[in-house]
């Protein structure tokens, strides 16, 4: 369990969510080849953080890029994506997707909020885009390119204020996504 997210997973003690290692990435990955993440075509130096949450066996997973902006000198001088979110085909449905991109704002939050700035994702589904306007994204649609992009300007918003929310969120997320877990497992 990824230390900074406990006290979110202490009551669901079925459910884990910790740091992936890249093998479980590229096997993620591999199941959405449409799917391009922006840490595999960075010419920038840019550190991926993934998430993997399981229940006996990894559900799905959200990994995040932060980069550096060379053009400010001063904190907060970085920005991250969610980068790429996805869930195993025989747990979607379940709200797994959704509260994999809550606890990601959450974990960025908690362990790097003095050093971003912005927060971006861009979304080719519907639902992402739903989900992220719940989570105060803000953007665009790009009908050429057929995806929504979002995104949170943390200069302009209070960074402790979206964490409560998003910590409310995820709360609302866990017990939803345990029950239909839960569901899911009586009718099989």
């Amino acid at each position: 369990m990824t230390s900074e997210l406990t006290d979110l997973f202490d009551p669901f003690p079925s459910l884990n969510l910790s740091k992936a290692n890249k093998a479980l990435y590229k096997s993620f990955s591999y199941t959405e080849p449409q799917l391009v993440s922006l840490a595999d075509n960075s010419t920038e130096n840019c550190e991926q953080e993934v998430l993997v949450l399981h229940e006996n066996e990894p559900l799905g997973m959200v990994s995040v890029v932060i980069q550096d902006n060379n053009r400010k000198a001063s904190l907060p001088n970085k920005y991250a994506r969610l980068d790429l979110v996805i869930v195993d085909k025989k747990y979607r449905n379940l709200g797994i997707g959704r509260l994999l991109m809550v606890c990601s704002l959450v974990y960025l939050l908690r362990t790097r909020s003095k050093q971003l700035y912005s927060i971006s994702c861009l979304a080719a589904h519907q639902s992402v885009e739903k989900n992220l306007k719940q989570l105060s994204f803000t953007g665009s649609e790009k009908k050429e390119k057929n995806f929504w992009q979002g995104s949170i300007d943390l200069e302009s918003k209070n960074p402790e204020s979206l964490l409560e929310y998003y910590l409310k969120f995820s709360k609302n997320c866990l017990q939803w996504t345990a029950y239909k877990l839960n569901q899911k497992i009586k009718q099989a």
